[in-house]
């Protein structure tokens, strides 16, 4: 293309140079016909004559160093030659003129042939020449012109160029400064060196004035070229504009690259030698090819200076993406160094890869190119360079994802480079070389993680052959080896696969070697493993024409493979087949008969957990048919069965003699027995949907026969005296259609139900029959239907009984129940509707039923009562949809998960979308009565309660003997399985009943701090007292008030919050009456229940007052004591103790407190069994060690009875000789205020005594 421009600029300044030198020769010849003289002095003047014409006429400054003629054939010789004008110099170092007639009249001057050798041209400046009066015009024909030797010193060409012109034709008119005239040259061979021969033809139009030459019109003509322009050349410069059509092929031709260049374009070029570059132009082309490659839409443009050409490709379609690049030839001589740099972005591999002669693989990707290479000549192959591809994976079989690095090297190889490059979903690691030219790689390709249903494949094309079969999958590494032409490629592999899968079989492990080349797959000695077990393979296969009858040559060879995941790959569930087997054989043969015979042994089989035992078979392929003979297992099973694979029959025998069912599914053994006595014969011609033969099994509670034959199947069973079931049926015209009648007589539901599951207890008793009519085709059953008839069924105790039955039908459409109305005990229920075989339900239940026949579907829940309404069945059968109303009543259910059960339910619930609403719900919970709403949400197998409402009268159990009654609002949320009950309650009353003391009291509530809370109903409740919390014991009389937060769950709660005391209240510890200043129990654990105590009370013993104060935990407990008049601690803990102060240690008072309360405790445990204590007391107090009022040790019992609610009598006497005691009777009058009466014999004269005490609080 560049080349091309160069050229006609190269061409064009060569003509008019050739014209020159033939106009001065012309007029030499023209002046020699004056006169012909052979003298030296003639030649001279001759030849100055000739300089001066040539100055005259031509405006060319001709210097001739000698002159002479020949005769034979007549020309004029010249030699050291010289001339210039219109900016050119040329200098001759010898020429001859043989001229061909001059024509005066015409002003035509002819020469036949002009020849010239060491031309030597210079490009340089010239002074304007002179103005010349006007002349008639000048016509020279030039027959032939032959230059040789041409040597361009100002354009950088390469020396010797020669120019040979035919039929060339120059006339001219000159008046005055005027010179314009025609050139038309038939043909121009040009002869540079290091280029074709170029063959022109020339016409052109000229005008000259002063020293500008003006050439308005040019047309250059050749060989799938044309070219028209425009040129002018003055002193200095040539500037032309021409327009090019050229045929890529000629200019490939003319720049001897061999093919690289094909197609046609068009040159839109701007010369200019006062330029750097002398030639600007623009190319466009609607497609071209380089080296084989095509490039559509191209837009570029080529400069040409003297240094060399350059080309910049702007925009152009490479295999469907945008081309860009530039281009540069250093010298327009050898070696011709050509360098490009491209890029392209968005290319098609595939269409890239089939240009290039090589199968793609599947291999789909849009990539991007960076690329520069340069080289010599047409050597391209022995050039260098680099390239980057980046693959963006597209739709298709692989798509190609990653980096590809290419160098060419000046050996020819263009090497490939890639190091994560994915196909699919494969990993591909590439190395190796490309043979430029043949396209023969030696790559390395390292995959991981591979897939073999995208490697394969790839290789199946590579090879031309489907070696492998497409269906393989597995994942794991593989090592491939590519060498030699891709017609004749020889291909290695190592793959290293896990899962590998040929359909139905499946591998775990696959370690394989294989080479494949000429038409042979030879495999190495491949290992397998498949569960515990494995085995080898190994052998060739060939295709190649002439394998004959060794196409397969394979010895297989495993071991203690496991028959479970064997019989998977034919669908088998898990489960129903297991053990090991083990076979050694080999395949030969061709690829249409093939032969082989393996031993087979099987270990430990079981068959649906029934063990089959060890056994033994021979398995042989040969004439088409594969047998499996001399099947013979330990335990009984035993038979043969033979496929001919050319027939397509499979015919067999099995027979087995008590056989054992040890591991029937659960229910199933206890129905049918455990051994059964198994014996079949069949044949199946495999063109037939169904085979014939016959079917024997019997056992101790069930028999089964069956025969099929053409005609059809007729089968029956019974089992025991709970059901039998019979079945005939024929075949149609076509012997694939068939249809019959059956029946099923469940003639115990209960026994059945029982034989099934024996833990359950039945809800339905009592029998059914149901006559059947179905029909199929083939081994499928297309349909039956059928209805209810002689039922006598009872739920419970009540009869059921079927009012009416419009039977059901299951076929293509699914399942109808055409309506069902049944009567329990009165209540009549109505049920119909269906499901189609996309699993949708519609049908609607309506009527009265027991709500006990909802724990086939609520188990948890057990729910019972009765409910009336109309609910429609919708949605999908794993999420069906349940839309209508219905009023329960006298219901109770049980919360799943809990303990808690809601009874004497009242309400009417709203079904719809998966949602249940509750409305006007009353019910009873933990003696309360309450009424609520909500809503019940069930979205796929996850149920969500939201009610909430409120409860009055609700006794919750906080502590043992402490149950306040409670009433509020409350809210029970969440999944069933993990519900909260929340609320904000108001305790109305909370009484302790319990006739024990605080420190009983508080060790048994709060004695052993349990774990964090974990199962149960998860509990978040507001408690507030006002002041109602009260104990009217004798031994407790305090009212509190509380602000409580009861958390964890119903089985382990927590509390936070705090109780405070009333102060004045009244406890007695140690047989002392304490009353109380101050009291307060904090809980500050939201997981458990952890008391922290801050009490202080006082009591009077004997002539002191004494104080006492208990803070902390019930396991840190820090009890604080003073007195009035002041005692030592120890001497305050003896009196409390003792009633007196002790000389012993504090120690010894504490351990006989602890001793008295243990013996307490267990008193009172006694007489909280009524029915084994005669005596109507509520206490009895024994504190073993006390001193008598004569200072010698005693016991003391103390006998506590509540008359009524504010009367109560205390009893004190110790069991020394004397017998001191000491009678009081309090009455309560009211709050703060009572009175006391007692007698104390401890006095000598058993003084009595009254006390009137009242407590106001300021």
């Amino acid at each position: 293309m560049g080349r091309t421009g160069r050229l006609r600029y190269r061409h064009l300044r060569r003509t008019i140079l050739a014209v020159s030198v033939a106009l001065a020769v012309a007029v030499l010849l023209v002046h020699s016909l004056w006169r012909v003289l052979e003298s030296e002095a003639v030649r001279s003047f001759t030849a100055r004559r000739l300089e001066r014409v040539a100055k005259t006429v031509a405006d060319v400054d001709l210097k001739i160093g000698d002159l002479g003629w020949t005769l034979v054939p007549p020309r004029m010789v010249l030699s050291e030659v010289r001339l210039e004008g219109a900016g050119v110099r040329a200098e001759l170092d010898w020429a001859a003129v043989e001229p061909g007639g001059l024509y005066v009249a015409r002003r035509t001057i002819v020469l036949d042939t002009i020849e010239a050798r060491g031309v030597r041209v210079v490009l340089g400046d010239r002074t304007p020449a002179e103005k010349k009066p006007s002349k008639s015009p000048v016509r020279v024909i030039i027959r032939h012109l032959d230059l040789k030797e041409i040597d361009f010193e100002g354009a950088a060409l390469p020396p010797g160029v020669g120019v040979v012109i035919d039929g060339g034709e120059i006339s001219w008119l000159q008046d005055r400064d005027l010179t314009q005239g025609l050139i038309s040259i038939d043909t121009v061979d040009l002869n540079i060196p290091g280029l074709a021969p170029v063959s022109l033809s020339v016409d052109a139009g000229f005008r000259r004035r002063d020293s500008v030459l003006e050439i308005p019109t040019v047309h250059l003509a050749g060989t799938d070229f044309d070219a028209e322009g425009a040129a002018t050349w003055s002193d200095e410069q040539l500037r032309a504009d021409v327009r090019i059509q050229i045929g890529l092929e000629e200019l490939d031709r003319i720049i001897r690259t061999r093919g690289l260049l094909e197609g046609s374009t068009t040159i839109e070029a701007d010369i200019d030698t006062a330029r750097e570059a002398i030639v600007k132009a623009q190319l466009a082309s609607d497609r071209v090819a380089v080296g084989g490659f095509p490039i559509d839409g191209l837009h570029a443009s080529i400069e040409v200076g003297r240094g060399g050409l350059t080309g910049q490709v702007y925009q152009g379609r490479f295999f469907g993406g945008n081309l860009e690049g530039r281009y540069r030839l250093a010298q327009f001589a050898t070696p011709f160094p050509h360098e490009v740099e491209a890029s392209c972005t968005g290319f098609d591999l595939e269409e890239l890869l089939s240009r290039l002669g090589v199968t793609s693989g599947g291999l789909s990707s849009r990539a991007d190119l960076t690329a520069g290479v340069s080289w010599n000549s047409n050597h391209f192959s022995q050039g260098h360079g680099e390239a980057t591809v980046v693959f963006q994976g597209i739709e298709g079989q692989l798509p190609v994802t990653g980096l590809l690095d290419l160098r060419l090297s000046p050996d020819g190889l263009l090497h490939f480079t890639a190091d994560d490059l994915s196909i699919g979903s494969s990993r591909v690691h590439l190395e190796g070389p490309l043979v430029v030219g043949a396209w023969a790689p030696e790559w390395g390709i390292h995959v991981e993680p591979a897939q073999l249903s995208e490697i394969l494949p790839a290789v199946n094309l590579w090879t031309g052959a489907e070696v492998f079969p497409a269906e393989i999958s597995g994942r794991g590494s593989v090592d491939v080896g590519l060498s030699g032409p891709w017609k004749q490629l020889s291909v290695s592999i190592r793959m290293d696969m896990e899962d590998v899968m040929y359909p139905p079989m499946v591998l775990d492990r696959l370690v394989l070697d294989a080479s494949i080349a000429g038409g042979e797959c030879r495999l190495g000695r491949g290992r397998y493993r498949l569960g515990s077990g494995g085995g080898q393979v190994e052998g060739a296969i060939r295709w190649a024409p002439g394998a004959g009858e060794e196409q397969l040559d394979l010895q297989i060879e495993g071991h203690r493979l496991p028959l479970d995941v064997v019989a998977s790959w034919i669908n088998i569930p898990q489960g129903v087949v297991s053990g090991e087997a083990a076979l050694t054989g080999g395949l030969r043969g061709s690829f249409n008969d093939s032969r082989g015979s393996w031993a087979l042994g099987l270990t430990d089989i079981e068959v649906s957990g029934t063990p089959v035992g060890s056994g033994s078979a021979t398995v042989n392929l040969g004439e088409g048919s594969f047998t499996v003979s001399g099947l013979r297992f330990d335990r009984g099973l035993e038979g043969q069965v033979r496929w001919n694979l050319i027939e397509e029959n499979l015919v067999g025998q099995l027979n087995w003699d008590q056989m054992p069912f040890e591991s029937l599914p659960t229910g199933l053994s206890s129905l049918f027995g455990q051994v059964f006595d198994w014996h079949t014969s069949f044949e199946w011609p495999l063109t037939e949907p169904l085979p014939t033969g016959q079917i024997e099994i019997s056992g101790e509670e069930v028999h089964l026969s069956a025969t099929l034959d053409q005609e059809g199947l007729q089968a029956s069973a019974t089992l025991e005296d709970l059901a039998s079931y019979d079945i005939e049926a024929h075949f149609d015209d076509d012997d694939t259609s068939w249809s019959g009648t059956g029946e099923l007589h469940i003639k115990a539901i209960d026994g059945l139900t029982r034989r099934l599951a024996p833990d359950t207890n039945p809800l339905l008793t009592g029998s059914i029959r149901m006559p059947l009519m179905l029909w199929g085709k083939e081994a499928q059953i297309l349909g039956l239907e059928g209805n209810f008839e002689d039922s006598d069924l009872h739920l419970g105790d009540k009869p059921v009984r079927i009012v009416g039955d419009q039977g059901f039908r299951w076929d293509s459409n699914g399942f109808r129940l055409g309506g069902l109305e049944i009567d329990v005990g009165g209540d009549e229920v109505f049920i119909r509707g269906g499901l189609n075989t996309q699993g949708r339900l519609a049908g609607n239940v309506s009527g009265i039923f027991d709500a006990r026949l909802l724990r086939i579907f609520l188990p948890d829940w057990e729910p019972a009562g009765r409910a009336t309404g109309t609910i429609e069945i919708l949605g999908q059968v794993d999420a069906p949809l349940l839309e209508g109303i219905a009023k329960v009543e006298r219901g109770s259910f049980r919360l799943p998960g809990t303990r808690t059960v809601v009874g004497d339910v009242d309400g009417s619930l709203f079904l719809s979308a998966g949602e249940v609403a509750l409305e006007d719900l009353s019910f009873k919970f933990m003696r309360g009565r309450g009424q609520g709403r909500g809503r019940i949400h069930i979205d796929g197998g996850e149920t969500n309660i939201r009610l909430n409402g409120m409860i009055d009268g609700l006794d919750f159990p906080l502590f043992p003997g402490f149950v306040p009654r409670i009433k509020g609002q409350w809210a029970l949320e969440g999944p069933v399985d993990d519900l909260e009950l929340s609320g904000d309650l108001t305790v109305i009353r909370g009484e302790v009943r319990r006739q024990d003391d605080l420190a009983s009291l508080l060790m048994d509530w709060f004695g052993k701090v349990g774990p964090p809370a974990e199962d149960g109903l998860r509990l978040d409740l507001h408690v507030r007292a006002d002041e109602n919390l009260v104990s009217r014991s004798p031994f407790l009389r305090l009212e509190a008030g509380a602000d409580l937060n009861i958390t964890g769950t119903d089985a382990r709660p927590g509390l936070v919050g705090s109780v405070e005391f009333m102060e004045g209240g009244e406890f007695t510890l140690q047989g002392i009456r304490y009353e109380l200043e101050r009291g307060q129990i904090s809980f500050s654990d939201s997981t458990r229940i952890d008391p922290i105590l801050d009490f202080q009370a006082r009591a009077s013993i004997r002539e002191y007052e004494v104080w006492l104060s208990l803070t902390g935990t019930m396991d840190r407990m820090i009890p604080t004591v003073s007195s009035d008049p002041p005692l030592n601690p120890a001497e305050i803990y003896s009196l409390m103790a003792l009633g007196q102060m002790s000389r012993g240690e504090a120690g010894g008072a504490v351990g006989l407190t602890m001793a008295s309360t243990l013996l307490t405790r267990r008193m009172n445990e006694v007489l909280g069994s009524r029915e084994k204590w005669e005596l109507p007391v509520d206490q009895i107090r024994v504190d073993p060690f006390i001193e008598s009022s004569t200072g010698d040790p005693s016991a003391r019992v103390t006998v506590v009875k509540q008359l009524s609610p504010s009367v109560t009598v205390t009893l004190q006497s110790n069991l020394s000789g004397n017998r001191e005691e000491i009678i009081s009777v309090r009455w309560y009058l009211g709050s703060g205020l009572f009175v006391e009466a007692s007698r104390d014999s401890r006095n000598s004269d058993g003084s009595y005594g009254l006390d009137f005490k009242m407590r106001r609080r300021y």
